[in-house]
C-alpha cells in the first residue's frame, strides 16, 4: 500500500511539473485543499513556506511575468502539500522503508531514513546557536547574521559533523558497512 502511494506521489508531481494552465492547476490545489480539510490533516510550518513561496512568486514577477510566476507558485504549493499528506499518511521511517522496498536497496532505505531524520537535527542545531548567540548579548538581525555568517557557519558545521560522527559510529555498532 505505502508502495502504490509513492509511486502515485512521483507520478502526480511529475504530472504537475508539467502542467502550464492555471485553471487547472488552481483546480487540483481545490481538490488537495479540500482533501486536506475532509481529512483534518495538520500541515506544518505552512506560514514559513508560504513567505518562501511569495518570496518566489515576486522574483518571478520581475524577472518573467505574472502568469509564469502564478503557475510556478501553484506549483510549490501543491507539491508542499501532496508532501505533507504523503509524510502524513505514510510517516517518515516508513516512508525510506518504502524507498528501500520498492528500489530492492537495503542502502537506500539506510540513507533516506537518515536524511530524513537529519533535517530536524539541522534545524534544532541553527536554534542552539541563536539561542547561545543572544545569550552573549549578539543582536540576532540580518546584518549582524550576514557579517558574521562565517563564524555562524563554521559553529554550525562543526556541530553537524560532531552529530554526523556520532551517527557514524552508531551504524557501525549495529553492523551496516
Amino acid at each position: 500500500m505505502n508502495s502504490l502511494l509513492l509511486l502515485l506521489f512521483i507520478l502526480f508531481s511529475l504530472i504537475i511539473i508539467f502542467i502550464n494552465n492555471l485553471y487547472l492547476l488552481l483546480s487540483l490545489l481545490s481538490i488537495i485543499i479540500i482533501f486536506i480539510l475532509i481529512k483534518k490533516v495538520k500541515i506544518k510550518s505552512f506560514n514559513k513556506t508560504f513567505l518562501f513561496i511569495l518570496f518566489i512568486f515576486l522574483m518571478n514577477a520581475l524577472l518573467i511575468d505574472i502568469k509564469s510566476s502564478l503557475i510556478i507558485s501553484l506549483r510549490l504549493i501543491i507539491m508542499y502539500l501532496l508532501i505533507n499528506l504523503l509524510i502524513n499518511k505514510i510517516g517518515i521511517i516508513s516512508l525510506a522503508k518504502t524507498c528501500g522496498d520498492l528500489f530492492h536497496s537495503k542502502d537506500l532505505y539506510l540513507i533516506v531514513s537518515i536524511s530524513l531524520t537529519f533535517i530536524p537535527i539541522f534545524r534544532e542545531e541553527i536554534i542552539e546557536i541563536k539561542k547561545a548567540f543572544i545569550a552573549k548579548n549578539f543582536n540576532w538581525n540580518l546584518k549582524n547574521i550576514i557579517l558574521n555568517s562565517k563564524l555562524l557557519i563554521t559553529i554550525l558545521f562543526r556541530n553537524l559533523f560532531l552529530k554526523v560522527d556520532e551517527l557514524n559510529k552508531s551504524i557501525l555498532a549495529k553492523g551496516y558497512y
